[in-house]
């Protein structure tokens, strides 16, 4: 769980180091999974709970799903805080 929110999609980046997480609250986040950190947090990325994410091949990019029927692409973060 995300605080106060149910993680309701997870997807790993190609090469393991990242897993991206949606949640109920409509935040979806990056994980730097050495530190086990938060390395981007992009709250409020839909209007309604976000339920799925996807990486790119590369690890550049990821993209999310929520019931606003909306697609979001960002530019992934691998290094550094939020």
């Amino acid at each position: 769980r995300n605080a106060g929110s149910w993680v309701l999609g997870a997807a790993f980046s190609a090469d393991g180091s990242h897993v991206v997480t949606c949640s109920s609250d409509q935040t979806v986040r990056n994980w730097d999974l050495t530190t086990g950190a938060s390395v981007q947090t992009l709250a409020d990325s839909h209007s309604d709970q976000a339920w799925g994410v996807a990486f790119d091949p590369s690890g550049g990019r990821f993209c999310s799903v929520g019931d606003d029927r909306a697609i979001r692409v960002f530019e992934a973060t691998v290094a550094g805080g939020e």
